[in-house]
């Protein structure tokens, strides 16, 4: 029995406009209407950080660098009946040790907290990251350690629960 459940099928049909008037794609009262999404929806399963710089875009130390947090379902959909969580973005520890310890191996700044609006928080974050060698000639610098970034935040749809990211690795600039 699904109870009160609603399910849908991204609009596909309802029992009226199917083929085969004995099937319905849908149950119960209704259409989803869900504001996160058309497709099935369901509650927070992640969140995730859009636009972390890469090997092809890498971040220079102590530059501002625009991310996206977004709020998303497990069906991956942003869920954007959500403009009240707080959500930031931190330096996260590695999971691998190396001489130095597991990090976290730089600090982040900038405007590392927003609300979500419409399940988006867009924030601008600079890090510094910890180097271990710097060296004028050649001219180079070594890292400590992979910087991390990680989105955390409290949901506050589902009373105060905890939410998080996986930890990315934000490339930096060398030189």
């Amino acid at each position: 029995c699904l109870g009160e459940s609603m399910w849908s099928s991204c609009g596909e049909g309802t029992a009226e406009s199917s083929p085969n008037p004995t099937l319905s794609l849908e149950f119960g009262p209704g259409n989803n209407s869900a504001l996160y999404g058309p497709c099935m929806a369901s509650g927070y399963q992640t969140l995730e950080v859009v636009g972390i710089p890469n090997v092809q875009a890498p971040a220079n130390p102590g530059l501002a660098v625009s991310v996206e947090v977004r709020k998303l379902d497990a069906y991956g959909q942003i869920i954007v009946s959500d403009s009240s969580s707080v959500v930031s973005v931190v330096a996260a520890a590695t999971n691998k040790s190396s001489g130095l310890g597991n990090g976290p191996f730089a600090i982040v700044s900038g405007t590392t907290s927003g609300i979500l609006s419409l399940g988006r928080a867009l924030l601008s974050v600079e890090t510094r990251p910890y180097y271990v060698s710097i060296s004028r000639n050649p001219p180079s610098t070594s890292l400590a350690g992979a910087v991390l970034l990680q989105a955390h935040g409290s949901d506050a749809l589902a009373s105060g629960g905890t939410m998080f990211s996986s930890p990315h690795e934000l490339v930096m600039a060398t030189g």
